[in-house]
C-alpha cells in the first residue's frame, strides 16, 4: 500500500513527529510487500510521483479529480499511438470531397490524429449493370456505403495502413522503415481497393492518395512535419541503399562524384564509391532561424522559354529547349532591388511563374522587333523558337533573363535532344544546320558555351547520345566540373548508372505517390553522384509532392513544361503547400513545437 502525505505543512517539534511518524508507516508497508513489488516501485519512482499528484489534487480540488490524475499521470507515460483505423464521409466538407480522418489509440482514448480532404471523383464508384446507385452529373455513382466499409476495413489494425503506422510509431524512430515497406504498403492498399467489390476509375490513383493520407498521419505521430518525416525516410532509405550496394557492386562500378546541392554558380564536387555513406538529408525546416541554412539549398523553378524545331532556321530538333531557372529568393525582386531575406517570398512559385512569362514575352519582342529579319519569323503564337546556334540562343536568354533578375540568382538550363540529331553511321552530331560535329568536337562546344557565359549555364539535358554518354560525360565533366549533365529516359524509362550520365531527370507523372516516388528514387539513384538533379512537374497529380521534393538532397531544379506553366490548375497546388511550408516554417514558435506527448 502506497500511503499519501498530508498536504498542510508542519513545523517544530510537532512536524518532527509527524514526519517521522509518516516515514514509519512508509516503512512498514514496504516491509510488507514482496521484494518484487518494492523493486517494481523503486525503479519507476512510484511513491514520489503518486505523491506529487496526490499534494497538487489536494491543493487544487479540482471539480474532476480523477481527470487532472489521469493527465497528470498522462504526461508520465510512455505508450505509443496505437493505429486504430480509418473513418470516412462522403462530401464533406464540400460536395465533390471524401473526408477521411485516421484514428489512433492514446492512452485508452481513440483519437483523431489526421484528416483531410480527398478528391471524391477519386473514389466514386462506376456503376455496373446491376448497381442501383444513383448516377452523379460526372457519370459516376456517389462515393456509398460499400466505399466507406472498404476504407474501414482497409483501416483495421490487421490492415496495410496499421503496418506502416504501427511499424513507425512502435520503433521511434524509423528503424525498421525502409523504401521497400512503402511501395508494399501502396501495393497491400491497391490489392484492397481492388477486392472491395466497387469499380473505381483509377486504383492507382486512389491507393496514391490514401498512401499520401497515412503517410501525414505517421509524420504527425512522430511529432515531426511532413518534410521532416520524409527527409528520415529518404535518408534511412539511402543508409539501407548504400550499405546493399557496398555490399552487391565491385568497386569499379559506380564511381562517381558526390555533389551537395549549393550555390547556381559554385557546387563542388567529392569523389566517392557507392558505398560512402550517402548525402546528409536536406536541413530542417520548422522555424525562422532555419532558413539561413537553406538559403542555398531550394531547387531553383525552371522554365521553357526558347524552343527548337518550328520555324527555327538553326537548331531544328523538336527536343531541344532553352529554359531559364529561377531561385526562389528572385521572386519579387529585380537588379536594382533584390530580396534581402531569409525567407523566400511565401507567393514565390506564382511570382516567378509571372517571371517565366514576362521574360518569354521579352524575347518575343526583341525578335519581333526584327521585322526585315529572319528573326521574326521565329515567334509563333508568342512561343519563342531558336533564331540563331546555341552560343548565340542561350546568350541571348542570359541578356534578357539578367535585366529582370540578378545573374546569381537565375541560371540557364539546356534539353540538347542530341540523340535525335546523331547520325550512327559516321557517329557526328547534326546540332546546328550544316555544322556537322563528332563527340570532341561537341564536347569542346559545350565547354565553350559554359565558359563564354561565365558558369551561367548549370545544366545540360541528353547533351549526348546513349553510344557516347560515358565518353561524353567523362571529357565535359572533366573541363566543367559543377555542370550538371542528365539523362532523360522520359516517364517510362529507367535511368542506369551504366549509362554514363552522373545525374537524371525524374518525371511526377510516374511517380504515384511518396511511397512509390521514394522507392524509386533510391532505386534509381544508386550509382549515381549527381542523383535525380531536375523533377518535371505533372500536368495533373493527386499527391502532395513538395515535401519530397525537398527532401531530395540532390535536386536542383522543378522544371515546368510550356503545357504546365499554361494550366494554372496544374502548379497552384504545388504553390499552395509550398506557401504552408514557408508559413508554418516562418511563424513557428518554440512552443508550438513541443510534442503531444513523449517519445523518449
Amino acid at each position: 500500500m502506497i500511503r499519501s502525505r498530508r498536504p498542510q505543512a508542519l513545523s517544530g517539534q510537532e512536524g518532527a513527529s509527524a514526519n517521522r511518524f509518516a516515514s514509519d508507516d512508509v516503512m512498514k508497508s514496504q516491509v510488507l510487500l514482496p521484494n518484487k513489488v518494492k523493486d517494481y516501485i523503486e525503479e519507476h519512482n512510484m511513491q514520489e510521483v503518486v505523491t506529487q499528484a496526490l499534494d497538487a489534487l489536494v491543493k487544487r480540488r479540482p471539480a474532476d479529480p480523477f481527470g487532472e490524475l489521469m493527465i497528470a499521470f498522462a504526461h508520465r507515460a510512455k505508450d505509443y499511438p496505437d493505429f486504430y483505423g480509418l473513418r470516412s464521409l462522403p462530401n464533406f466538407p464540400a460536395k465533390g470531397s471524401l473526408w477521411c480522418e485516421v484514428l489512433v489509440t492514446l492512452h485508452g482514448t481513440n483519437v483523431v490524429i489526421h484528416a483531410a480532404s480527398l478528391p471524391a471523383r477519386l473514389f466514386r464508384a462506376v456503376p455496373n449493370d446491376d448497381d442501383d446507385a444513383v448516377p452523379h452529373e460526372d457519370g459516376l455513382a456517389p462515393c456509398n456505403t460499400r466505399l466507406s466499409a472498404s476504407l474501414e476495413d482497409l483501416g483495421s489494425c490487421s490492415g496495410a495502413a496499421a503496418m506502416l503506422l504501427d511499424q513507425v510509431v512502435g520503433e521511434k524512430i524509423l528503424k525498421r522503415l525502409s523504401c521497400i515497406d512503402f511501395q508494399e504498403l501502396h501495393v497491400r492498399i491497391l490489392d484492397c481497393l481492388q477486392d472491395s467489390d466497387i469499380i473505381l476509375p483509377d486504383y492507382q490513383a486512389a491507393a496514391g492518395a490514401l498512401v499520401e493520407l497515412l503517410l501525414a498521419a505517421a509524420a504527425k505521430a512522430c511529432n515531426m512535419t511532413q518534410l521532416g518525416f520524409l527527409q528520415e525516410c529518404v535518408h534511412h532509405a539511402q543508409v539501407t541503399e548504400s550499405m546493399s550496394i557496398g555490399r552487391a557492386r565491385s568497386p569499379a562500378l559506380g564511381m562517381g562524384t558526390q555533389c551537395n546541392r549549393g550555390s547556381i554558380l559554385s557546387r563542388a564536387t567529392t569523389p566517392i564509391r557507392p558505398s560512402t555513406p550517402p548525402l546528409q538529408p536536406s536541413p530542417q525546416l520548422l522555424e525562422p532561424m532555419d532558413f539561413q541554412e537553406w538559403r542555398n539549398e531550394w531547387p531553383s523553378l525552371t522554365f521553357d522559354v526558347v524552343h527548337g524545331g518550328g520555324p527555327a532556321p538553326v537548331l531544328t530538333s523538336s527536343l531541344f529547349r532553352v529554359a531559364v531557372a529561377l531561385t526562389l529568393h528572385s521572386a519579387g525582386s529585380s537588379v536594382e532591388d533584390p530580396w534581402s531575406g531569409e525567407d523566400p517570398p511565401v507567393n514565390c512559385v506564382e511570382l516567378l511563374a509571372s517571371a517565366a512569362k514576362s521574360i518569354s514575352e521579352k524575347l518575343a519582342a526583341r525578335l519581333a522587333g526584327d521585322k526585315k529579319g529572319p528573326a521574326a519569323a521565329c515567334v509563333v503564337d508568342g512561343t519563342v523558337y531558336a533564331p540563331e546556334g546555341l552560343a548565340a540562343t542561350l546568350q541571348l536568354v542570359k541578356d534578357v533573363t539578367n535585366a529582370a533578375v540578378s545573374s546569381q540568382e537565375s541560371s540557364g538550363v539546356i534539353f540538347c535532344g542530341a540523340s535525335d540529331r546523331w547520325n550512327a553511321e559516321d557517329g557526328a552530331y547534326e546540332i546546328e544546320v550544316g555544322t556537322r560535329l563528332n563527340l570532341e568536337q561537341l564536347v569542346g562546344l559545350y565547354s565553350e558555351i559554359f565558359e563564354s557565359t561565365n558558369g551561367w549555364l548549370s545544366a545540360l539535358v541528353q547533351p549526348f547520345a546513349v553510344e557516347d554518354a560515358e565518353a561524353g560525360c567523362t571529357a565535359l565533366a572533366d573541363r566543367c566540373p559543377s555542370l550538371l549533365l542528365l539523362q532523360d529516359s522520359g516517364p517510362d524509362g529507367k535511368p542506369s548508372a551504366l549509362s554514363g550520365y552522373p545525374g537524371y531527370v525524374c518525371h511526377l507523372s510516374s511517380w504515384r505517390s511518396s511511397s512509390h516516388a521514394l522507392q524509386m528514387y533510391v532505386s534509381q539513384s544508386a550509382g549515381l553522384r549527381q542523383g535525380a538533379a531536375l523533377m518535371q512537374l505533372a500536368e495533373e497529380s493527386t499527391w502532395r509532392s513538395i515535401d519530397l521534393l525537398l527532401a531530395i538532397p540532390t535536386l536542383r531544379h522543378i522544371y515546368f513544361s510550356n503545357a504546365v506553366l499554361k494550366r494554372e490548375e496544374a502548379w497552384r497546388p504545388l504553390a499552395d503547400d509550398l506557401q504552408d511550408i514557408l508559413l508554418n516554417a516562418g511563424c513557428a514558435q518554440e512552443s508550438c513545437k513541443s510534442p503531444a506527448w513523449s517519445f523518449g
